[in-house]
């Protein structure tokens, strides 16, 4: 009889070890989880708010219609870079 009880508390407590163990690896991933996609929003808003706003500096769409100064000045920039 006390050796019946014995396994069966044995066997309870085993159960409780994996069922922590699952726990921790699922907290831990959890946390990695978190942590990645905090980094992730933190790299994506600083890169956003240390992007220069735009302004008459940028040439878009087709530079045919640009003036003359316009596209000197693009001349200029890419043969500086």
């Amino acid at each position: 009889m006390e050796d019946d009880m014995k396994r069966q508390l044995d066997a309870i407590i085993d159960g409780y070890d994996e069922w922590f163990e699952r726990r921790r690896r699922r907290r831990t991933n959890v946390l990695r989880s978190a942590t990645r996609i905090v980094a992730v929003a933190l790299c994506v808003g600083s890169a956003a708010w240390l992007m220069p706003q735009r302004s008459d500096t940028y040439v878009t769409g087709s530079l045919s219609c640009c003036t003359a100064e316009a596209c000197n000045y693009v001349n200029v920039t890419l043969a500086s870079l």
